[in-house]
């Protein structure tokens, strides 16, 4: 593998590689010089929107039946548009964190803190009053942030080449799986130079690495970029049959993973596992889809008794 680096003088710098690892963001060279060589297309698309993030704020939030339980929960105030939303995250320590999001560009518009309260009492009447302010400060105060690009690559290496992280498999920060996978495909990449190293010798053959790690990695990241999709679409106000899977898996999962622990290997549906290294992310989507069709052919069994 040759990689050729151009400096600001216009002269070129031509360097071998046994194994070239493109770790360089959702707007990957490595990954447009792989698909431009090897044919094939990564599938991009942009959410639109653009979010700052706030912590540190205490209000009583929870129903009845969740109080006085550790956990997280989460929080969400919507719009009418969808777009401008506000997160709410339970810490371990009962304080909350989360993201204030609007469509790309528009917190741009927004120079003091008066003109975000505004906005904030405006579009979020059931928002605890006292964190308006504070919300508005710290808005304020932080960088508004891509809420990303979501990328999917039918492989994840070429000749002499691989790519990983956001280049190959950039999330949304719904689940905050983004940082998540990019370390696990570091894991799955370490493994497979131990899988292709004679030990005895300490020596193997490189080529054989980039289709190896892309045949371990890709049904998880695929699997992972699903599972990202479908619960995004419910931000997004577009939730399809995808959405409905989940959510049909989390209230059977909750169901059947207590009266059958051994379904899911615990007591708490697959889903609840995400960012568990011990859970991969094709593991989660089996039994994401294992308990949709149940749930369709449960619906449609009665259905038919019914009729009858």
């Amino acid at each position: 593998m040759q990689v050729t680096f151009s400096a600001q003088d216009q002269s070129d710098l031509v360097l071998s590689y046994d194994l070239l690892v493109g770790a360089d963001g959702t707007g990957s060279r490595v990954r447009s010089a792989m698909q431009e060589q090897d044919g094939w297309t990564a599938e991009v698309s942009d959410s639109g929107r653009e979010y700052k993030v706030y912590q540190g704020l205490h209000a009583d939030l929870e129903p009845p039946e969740f109080k006085g339980k550790k956990g997280a929960t989460l929080h969400l105030y919507t719009t009418n548009d969808s777009f401008t939303t506000v997160t709410a995250h339970r810490n371990p320590d009962d304080s909350y964190s989360g993201t204030f999001s609007m469509r790309t560009g528009e917190h741009a518009k927004y120079n003091t803190q008066e003109a975000y309260e505004v906005l904030l009492r405006e579009k979020f009447s059931t928002l605890p009053p006292h964190w308006v302010p504070e919300i508005a400060k710290q808005a304020l105060q932080a960088k508004a942030s891509s809420a990303g690009k979501r990328i999917k690559c039918p492989q994840l290496h070429s000749n002499g080449a691989i790519i990983l992280g956001d280049a190959a498999h950039a999330v949304t920060p719904v689940f905050g799986q983004g940082a998540n996978s990019a370390l696990e495909s570091c894991r799955v990449l370490d493994d497979t130079l131990t899988a292709c190293t004679d030990p005895s010798t300490g020596k193997g053959d490189p080529r054989l690495i980039p289709a190896a790690f892309s045949k371990e990695r890709t049904a998880d990241v695929h699997a992972l970029w699903w599972i990202d999709a479908a619960a995004y679409s419910f931000f997004a106000k577009r939730p399809g049959v995808d959405f409905f899977a989940l959510l049909a898996h989390v209230l059977v999962g909750t169901i059947f993973g207590k009266l059958l622990p051994g379904l899911y290997g615990s007591s708490k549906p697959a889903l609840l596992s995400l960012g568990k290294a011990s859970v991969p992310y094709s593991s989660i989507y089996r039994a994401v889809q294992r308990d949709a069709a149940g749930v369709v052919a449960g619906l449609g069994g009665l259905l038919l008794l019914t009729c009858l």
